[in-house]
């Protein structure tokens, strides 16, 4: 992609999506380009055209990765959005699921969309720091997004941080017992889980 985004814009207005998708030998095309340039809408034009491939991976990577590496949510959003029939959300890098990437760019619009989608065992599948989703959005504060989490049915409730702690205790130990008390609707809930510094939920509440 030239340096000269008058340029580009031509290009991309006028070629053919095979040459709008053509890889490099560094296995880069035109909106991997864009998308590091952060060039909004010089990607939106190509979004336009749908001169992309949304499953295709490019450098080991999911188009949806890279989008959200560049830090633009709303083009994110609209892939989301465009492709919601057939996109891949089972996908993954350096162990992270696309939702923990979401949220380690502090995307929580994204995040909230994604679990719409996206299957039980993503929503419970713990990433290489032993994080899953609820353990993330707990730690930003995203109580939206936990709202919807504990909507789901099959969601684990008793899932173990690096440090021992659940979900429990980590909402109690953030004062957020709303939430908390929803957490113990759940039939399978382990609420006498002692963490191993020899920490229970309700010895937060003593506190």
């Amino acid at each position: 992609t030239p340096n000269d985004p008058s340029r580009s814009h031509f290009l991309i207005k006028y070629g053919n999506n095979h040459y709008i998708q053509y890889t490099n030998k560094d296995n880069k095309n035109a909106l991997t380009f864009i998308l590091e340039k952060r060039e909004y809408y010089l990607a939106l034009e190509i979004f336009e055209k749908k001169a992309y491939q949304i499953n295709k991976k490019i450098k080991h990577k999911h188009l949806l990765f890279w989008i959200i590496e560049s830090q633009i949510e709303n083009l994110a959003l609209k892939l989301l959005h465009d492709n919601v029939n057939n996109i891949d959300l089972n996908i993954y890098y350096n162990q992270e699921s696309i939702v923990h990437y979401a949220l380690k760019n502090k995307m929580k619009k994204l995040t909230l969309e994604l679990i719409k989608y996206i299957n039980i065992n993503i929503i419970n599948y713990k990433n290489n720091s032993s994080d899953n989703i609820m353990f993330m959005c707990i730690n930003l504060e995203y109580y939206e997004v936990i709202e919807e989490l504990l909507k789901k049915k099959e969601l684990d409730v008793n899932a173990i941080n690096q440090y021992g702690d659940n979900a429990l205790i980590l909402l109690i130990h953030k004062k957020h017992y709303e939430l908390a008390e929803k957490l113990l609707h759940f039939n399978d809930i382990d609420k006498y889980h002692i963490t191993p510094n020899g920490i229970q939920a309700l010895d937060l509440i003593n506190d």
